[in-house]
């Protein structure tokens, strides 16, 4: 859900603020492979927090890795 909601901001936010590459919109391509990339990364992500943390040792250590974790996907 976040990753669809990502890439309908990208595309008309980011379009009417002129801070897409050369004014053009995402091909079909590029949109796909956004979206499994970050479906891919997420899942990688969330083996690795549970392997790390443990799921049920700390519930909050999952929702602050989710949160830096999307804010460096965000930022890259």
């Amino acid at each position: 859900g976040i990753l669809i909601l990502w890439e309908v901001l990208e595309h008309f936010l980011f379009m009417d603020l002129g801070w897409k590459f050369e004014g053009r919109a995402d091909s079909w391509e590029n949109i796909t492979t956004d979206l499994l990339i970050g479906t891919f990364g997420g899942i990688l992500s969330w083996i690795f927090c549970h392997e790390v943390f443990g799921k049920d040792k700390n519930i909050w250590s999952y929702y602050i890795f989710g949160i830096l974790a999307f804010t460096v996907w965000i930022g890259v």
